[in-house]
């Protein structure tokens, strides 16, 4: 895994390597097999890719909270690691919020990979209790899947080189400093002709820039339903597609091109617990809204339930539904703050820390 990086992974064009940017989905004892990158304490060697952040996946071994720190060891079955937050790094919210998992609970962590006195650990940068009982299998065929692509060779070009160093030919930075430095900026500095030639190895996929315009526009337009055939026909957008199919392909779009570019676009925004299917028979969706469709829905959720209910079994049962399954925890908050500021819930803490709501009967 560990193998001598070559010439193409000078630290100047590793912005130009997509996986660069990704953060892989690996097994715990894929962690302790990597060794440093090129020297630099920060990056770690994943089959020859400088890699900063990790995914994980496994049960809660141990759990330690103290005046500093939360902490849990997890274990994927491959080999246990322990993760840790710092408390100085959350506010009081998020600090009940990321106490409450318990022992062998199902969880799924991005981290930052770090040694500490010789022992190798990650740094939470988000943590999420999973429900799904296939979670595992899925996760698992994920890494397979993602360390294949890790293994192939990213070869750069020369001119592609040359580019960059013309770029940063008038820049004042180290290094360090080139190898952070936004690769949007690379891109926009080049001319078509050269856009051409690194765009189609670029992270800068024409499914996210679409998706980035269909959302300004459903924002722009304040529209909170809609049918995916009349945001496709939308001329703005459509016309964006066609722009994004020719500049890739060097051709004529054809229809199914573009539907397929906007399906993969739908689709994200399902997956990032941006939009729902609404009405499948009409191909409508709705953005999803802490308070017009997801407050009502943990509202008549609790209203069902005679007894208090805590945050993670809330995100349980929204994780059971069609509609909110991928909803965003930032978003799932601001519904249940809705909700209690407009005394429909009431909120309280438990003796372990959790954080329970439970629906406010009206008075007659």
């Amino acid at each position: 895994m560990a193998e001598k990086p070559n010439t193409n992974n000078n630290i100047l064009y590793w912005g130009l390597n997509p996986k660069f940017w990704a953060t892989p989905s690996v097994f715990i004892k894929d962690i302790y097999l990597m060794e440093s990158y090129n020297s630099i304490t920060e990056y770690y060697n994943y089959y020859n890719n400088p890699v900063l952040k990790v995914k994980i996946l496994g049960v809660i071994t141990a759990k330690d909270i103290n005046s500093k720190i939360i902490s849990y060891t997890v274990d994927d079955g491959s080999e246990r690691i322990e993760c840790i937050m710092f408390k100085k790094d959350l506010n009081e919210n998020e600090i009940s919020d990321k106490s409450q998992f318990q022992l062998f609970d199902t969880i799924s962590i991005k981290g930052k990979i770090y040694d500490f006195k010789k022992q190798r650990k990650l740094n939470i940068i988000s943590i999420k209790k999973e429900y799904d009982r296939n979670v595992e299998a899925f996760f698992w065929l994920e890494v397979i899947k993602q360390r294949k692509e890790y293994q192939k060779e990213y070869n750069i070009t020369e001119e592609s080189k040359k580019d960059v160093k013309e770029f940063y030919s008038n820049k004042r930075l180290n290094a360090k400093q080139k190898s952070f430095y936004n690769y949007n900026e690379i891109f926009k500095k080049l001319d078509n002709s050269k856009r051409q030639k690194i765009g189609n190895n670029s992270i800068i996929k024409d499914e996210n820039i679409l998706k980035c315009n269909v959302m300004k526009y459903l924002s722009d337009n304040k529209l909170y339903s809609f049918q995916f055939s009349k945001i496709m026909k939308e001329n703005e957008l459509r016309n964006k597609a066609i722009e994004l199919l020719e500049e890739k392909e060097n051709n004529s779009a054809s229809e199914n091109q573009i539907s397929l570019l906007f399906q993969k676009v739908f689709y994200q925004l399902v997956k990032e617990g941006v939009i729902f299917q609404l009405d499948s028979y009409h191909d409508t969706y709705a953005l999803i809204h802490y308070k017009y469709n997801l407050g009502e829905a943990i509202f008549g959720i609790l209203k069902n339930k005679n007894e208090c209910v805590s945050y993670q079994d809330i995100l349980k049962l929204l994780s059971n539904t069609t509609a909110f399954k991928y909803a965003p925890e930032k978003v799932v908050k601001k519904a249940l703050n809705y909700l209690v500021t407009n005394q429909k819930l009431s909120k309280n803490t438990n003796k372990d820390g959790e954080t329970l709501y439970k629906f406010i009967k009206q008075s007659d």
